[in-house]
């Protein structure tokens, strides 16, 4: 296949959208109404590399949800239900885990709307982010299942 040729379901997409030129789809159309360059949409048709968040965005914008399983992206329709232990946690670390998914959902890693894996590369997590989830820890009582508490 030529880098010129798009693949399908992208062509099919791409047509159903009028992203084309003289009947064929248009990585060129495509990435004018994503708003990305047609370099960049050229490499997320054909899988090379990975894609910023504003990528992602812009594909799902110009050719629909149906655009995310392409990317990557899986789609729940499911909402999260965190696991019974998590009862368990005090406020403390409720927060600490709050900030620990903030962190790992936002930037360049997540998909603005979108819920389910993210696009691109997470990022690091920051040492002050890390020592807040263990001091929390350490410092939070225990408390059993029989009630009593422990620091």
């Amino acid at each position: 296949m030529s880098t010129l040729e798009v693949p399908e379901p992208w062509a099919e997409l791409m047509r159903a959208k009028d992203l084309t030129d003289r009947g064929k789809p248009s990585i060129a159309a495509l990435g004018r109404k994503a708003g990305v360059s047609a370099e960049t949409a050229r490499r997320a048709v054909h899988g090379i590399g990975r894609i910023s968040t504003k990528t992602a965005s812009g594909l799902r914008a110009a050719l629909g949800p149906g655009v995310l399983p392409l990317l990557g992206v899986r789609v729940s329709t499911e909402p999260y239900v965190g696991p019974a232990a998590s009862a368990l946690l005090t406020p403390r670390q409720r927060k600490a885990l709050d900030e620990l998914i903030h962190a790992f959902t936002q930037g360049d890693s997540a998909v603005s709307g979108i819920e389910g894996r993210r696009v691109g590369r997470a990022p690091q997590m920051s040492d002050e982010l890390e020592n807040l989830a263990l001091a929390a820890d350490d410092r939070d009582p225990i408390v059993e299942q029989d009630g009593t508490h422990h620091t």
